[in-house]
């Protein structure tokens, strides 16, 4: 029978650090909800995993790996069978990436960021408990939008709030699954649940300079109100690099931002938490709980400045204009230190009757869905900022769009236009060869 352990950490900052996320400075004034590290291990007797979530925006491949080691040498979890994954709000610590001159980073706050995720996998690991594991999927409508749009002139657009009266629509459709893993222990004690669903976390911000978990903590409060203080959420968030929260068209309708400034998270998390109930209350009780992974690294090729670009870059490093200054940064340090490669982990974790799939950066909803058609395979997470931030990983549509996410930089957008086809197929390759052994021992 499975095993499952979970825990958690608070890892919020001290005040008056800077929230990276946007193209200003923003100095935390306040703490709207608590931030958080949650760890859960699951144990078939075979095989042992770990799957991590994290309130922060993004980080190197190097602390996730840090990580791993860390709670590897303190478990014996294998490094490759542990997942880390980042909520990615923009109202959190700043964090170690290069290239964003908005981003001062505390290395004592990111410091405490990892001991206590470590701390949370070892706690996981040595609380694991028999369980059942109940399962399902739903939808949720209304609450997540594509934000590139197509013009009426043909260009394609990002947020375009400039542009309502030209939008013809958006670019591709979405995925607004949301898929649930409950775990139950003998007693019939919820343990906690595993949770997917794709929406930038950047529903909490405006004008207001506090730390904030986004939606997804809004999600976990609510369900730690139904079903105890000890049950703790793994929110696993899904690729939605070109997914937000705004309805342009209805911006458009009502002839202004619709939605409250520094409110709609709690708006967003409460209807999040009510579909996981939904999905709760018609979940299919899992027969095989047995655990599989697969996992491959490959070399994705970065796009490079051209010269025109260093040169405008040398003429513009000290403007006043912030979102200039900040290209001018990253394109002079990409000329003059160029790196041609990123490697990509792609890892693909079988539990029970549901398969997890990992991807690094934040990629489109277009590879989520891709992924899912070509496998054919019914019950799939796919989950976007695991293990490493490498960027935007967009379609090669958008990217030749010219779309704010494929405009080159240091730390947000330098992959080649293949990587996401590339992300897709690899999936597919490893989901294929777990349903062979599925297959094989049904």
């Amino acid at each position: 029978m499975l095993k499952v352990g979970v825990s958690q950490r608070d890892i919020t900052p001290p005040l008056n650090l800077n929230m990276p996320g946007y193209f200003i400075e923003r100095y935390a004034v306040g703490v709207k909800t608590p931030l958080g590290t949650h760890a859960m291990v699951l144990d078939d007797g075979k095989s042992v995993f770990a799957l991590v979530s994290i309130d922060i925006i993004t980080f190197d491949s190097c602390v996730a790996k840090e990580i791993k080691r860390r709670a590897s040498e303190k478990t014996g979890i294998t490094p490759e069978a542990i997942m880390i994954t980042m909520t990615h709000i923009h109202t959190g610590a700043p964090t170690l990436r290069p290239g964003n001159v908005f981003n001062k980073v505390s290395k004592k706050a990111f410091e405490h960021m990892k001991t206590m995720t470590v701390e949370a996998i070892v706690e996981a690991y040595n609380t694991r408990r028999e369980a059942s594991v109940h399962y399902g999927m739903g939808e949720l409508e209304g609450y997540s939008f594509n934000r590139n749009y197509r013009l009426t002139d043909g260009s394609i657009c990002s947020n375009p709030s400039k542009f309502l009266d030209k939008l013809a629509g958006p670019l591709a459709p979405i995925d607004r699954s949301v898929s649930s893993i409950r775990f139950v222990d003998k007693n019939g004690k919820n343990i906690g649940h595993l949770v997917n669903f794709a929406c930038h976390c950047d529903t909490a911000g405006g004008g207001e300079f506090e730390y904030c978990a986004d939606y997804p903590g809004e999600m976990r409060r609510i369900l730690k109100e139904k079903y105890g203080e000890d049950s703790i959420t793994v929110f696993l968030c899904g690729c939605s690099g070109n997914v937000n929260h705004i309805d342009f068209d209805l911006w458009k309708k009502v002839g202004g931002y619709p939605y409250g400034l520094g409110t709609h998270y709690a708006v967003l998390g409460k209807a999040l938490a009510e579909e996981v109930l939904n999905v709760d209350g018609k979940a299919k009780t899992m027969k095989d709980t047995s655990l599989k992974l697969e996992r491959r690294v490959f070399r994705a090729k970065r796009r490079q400045p051209t010269k025109e670009m260093y040169e405008w870059a040398v003429k513009n490093i000290d403007t006043d204009n912030d979102n200039d200054r900040s290209y001018a940064k990253s394109w002079k340090k990409l000329y003059e230190e160029p790196k041609y490669y990123t490697n990509i982990e792609v890892q693909v974790m079988k539990v029970g009757e549901f398969v997890i799939v990992a991807l690094p950066g934040e990629v489109y909803s277009d590879v989520s869905l891709g992924i899912k058609e070509k496998s054919g395979v019914e019950h799939i997470f796919t989950t976007a900022l695991a293990n490493a931030g490498v960027g935007y990983v967009p379609t090669r549509e958008a990217l030749e769009g010219g779309v704010y996410e494929s405009k080159l930089s240091q730390s947000s957008s330098y992959l080649e236009l293949d990587t996401a086809d590339r992300m897709i197929d690899t999936a597919v390759e490893l989901i294929m060869k777990i349903d062979s052994f599925l297959k094989e021992n049904c």
